[in-house]
């Protein structure tokens, strides 16, 4: 359900706008409101490359997952923690649907572990930010779907 306006918001608004709302979001041009970082929203504003995001990236080494090459941001950036959780659950959604119950225990038992210990810890404040400074309604809208999602899975776990 959270996802369906996303369609509509998109089409709804020029492709300059969205680029321009982009950047203020996540960018600045001094101080981004919503800087897609954890550790910006874990450890404090500035935060970059902190122990929050050593510890995510020792997660995704513990799943046997790395960052593409072609990934030229932080491990902590938003993209790569959802890419994560979403590896995870495909993982264990085929280990069960191939009957191998101890790889799907495994990836629901890190999922669950990094959902606690790093994005459920940090989308609501960053999300809420995402809401609160975006001008246009497709970041409101993709804001309020991620941490529906994020909200969800931690629920889950």
């Amino acid at each position: 359900e959270a996802v369906e306006p996303l369609g509509p918001a998109f089409a709804a608004q020029p492709l300059e706008e969205l680029l321009v709302d982009y950047t203020q979001l996540f960018l600045g041009p001094v101080q981004a409101p919503a800087a897609p970082y954890g550790s910006v929203w874990i450890e404090g504003p500035g935060a970059l490359m902190r122990d929050s995001t050593i510890a995510a990236q020792r997660c995704y080494e513990a799943g046997g997952f790395d960052l593409a090459e072609e990934f030229r941001d932080l491990p902590d950036h938003v993209a790569a923690e959802l890419e994560f959780v979403y590896q995870l659950l495909f993982r264990e959604a085929a280990a069960l649907r191939n009957g191998e119950p101890p790889v799907a225990a495994a990836a629901r038992s890190l999922r669950e572990r990094f959902l606690r210990e790093h994005l459920a810890r940090w989308v609501p404040a960053f999300t809420a930010a995402v809401e609160q400074h975006a001008r246009t309604g497709f970041y409101r809208t993709l804001a309020r779907a991620t941490a529906a999602f994020v909200a969800s899975e931690a629920a889950r776990g």
